[in-house]
């Protein structure tokens, strides 16, 4: 029977992260399509949501505002109006697009506000007095922009998005509290010193959400043998490819891999063998990739090679390194070999990427009846891999 770990142990585990991880949590240029578009939605979804609560909370506290200043509550009244409503405004539309720019765009918008507001009522907090409730009402105006750096930790960002957007506070609060505090420059250290730590903390925060994030869409999003996508998810990704390729005339290519002879491994040497070629043909298409291209486990042992901005010719060239690399060996010694369809967008002139897949499908066919060990490619041109020869 096995032993169970006890809790101590899973606590105090070990933590493991691969460079490029760690990388990912530094800076957002090396995320996944799935990782991109799951985080800006959430972090669309974050922004409407806590503008819709401070759109009602901040007019309500126009109250205490009334009880607490009443000389110049009116004067605030009239900023928290206007704030709300900015609030609310960024909350209510629907079905915003996950893109990059209006992502950046909603952030911005939310985190301009609190240090939009804090400039606004200078000219008031300066005619407060520094002593007494009114004393107390003027320090928590002036905490407006540590909200700011605060509130970024509920964001998945990387380290770098957070520092970026943390910057202009500083600039801020150093302003407001030159102006409120007569120059004290022990004052203004000592608030940049409080908001540089408030940043590191939400640095943390934030690096921990998206590395929790990307873990779940990798676990979602990935083959757990292969590592190559799901086919769900490769769907989503050849759609979006497609779309792109489409409404901008450029190339896009998709070969369709199948290994050749792979129920005779799994029968002969048993499916942990099997599943070993799958991982060698995994590896072996992966190392071809370029950037912006996909790997998909399609099912089975068929993958298919998504090549972004690749026309006849440039898939040619990947293909052939592939053949020429070879995917491997058999328990036997014999080489694996497969048997590929390649179509590409402009050179088959398809309607849609299901005709694509189903177009590289069929020569994947053509070339496994022709002999397998080759690609067949638009035009019925027709590549042999080196172990045919």
């Amino acid at each position: 029977m096995a032993k169970r770990k006890s809790f101590a142990a899973h606590i105090f585990a070990p933590v493991t992260i691969t460079w490029d991880q760690f990388l990912n949590l530094l800076w957002p240029f090396g995320h996944n399509t799935q990782s991109k578009r799951q985080r800006y939605a959430l972090i669309i979804s974050r922004v409407q949501f806590i503008s819709a609560i401070f759109g009602i909370l901040v007019p309500v506290w126009i109250i205490v505002d009334w009880y607490v200043i009443p000389d110049q509550w009116q004067q605030l009244a009239g900023y928290r109006l206007i704030f709300g409503a900015i609030f609310i405004g960024i909350s209510l539309p629907r079905n915003i697009p996950a893109t990059p720019a209006m992502t950046i765009l909603m952030l911005v918008a939310l985190l301009a506000i609190a240090p939009a507001m804090y400039l606004a009522t200078l000219p008031i907090l300066e005619q407060m007095p520094t002593h007494g409730i009114q004393g107390i009402a003027r320090t928590l105006y002036t905490f407006l922009p540590y909200t700011v750096v605060g509130g970024l930790s509920i964001f998945p960002l990387t380290l770098l998005e957070t520092v970026l957007y943390s910057l202009p506070v500083f600039g801020f609060t150093a302003y407001g509290t030159w102006q409120l505090d007569t120059g004290n420059w022990e004052v203004m250290l000592s608030s940049l010193w409080l908001l540089f730590l408030i940043m590191g903390i939400s640095c943390f925060s934030g690096m921990s959400q998206l590395q929790y994030m990307i873990a779940l869409v990798n676990r979602a999003s990935l083959d757990p043998l292969t590592g190559a996508f799901t086919r769900r998810t490769g769907t989503e990704t050849i759609d979006l490819q497609y779309r792109i390729a489409s409404m901008h005339k450029t190339p896009m290519a998709i070969a369709f891999f199948d290994l050749d002879n792979f129920k005779s491994v799994n029968d002969n040497f048993g499916h942990e063998e099997g599943d070993n070629a799958l991982v060698r043909m995994a590896e072996a298409l992966r190392s071809a990739l370029r950037r912006g291209d996909s790997l998909i486990r399609w099912g089975g042992e068929e993958f298919i090679l998504l090549l972004s901005n690749a026309d006849h010719d440039g898939a040619r060239l990947v293909v052939d390194r592939i053949l020429k690399n070879g995917f491997g060996n058999r328990p036997d010694g014999k080489p694996l070999t497969a048997s590929i369809g390649v179509s590409e967008l402009l050179a088959d002139s398809t309607l849609d990427w299901p005709e694509m897949v189903d177009l590289a499908d069929s020569r994947m066919y053509e070339a496994k009846q022709s002999g397998k060990n080759r690609a067949i490619f638009p035009g019925n041109e027709t590549m042999v891999g080196p172990e045919a020869d």
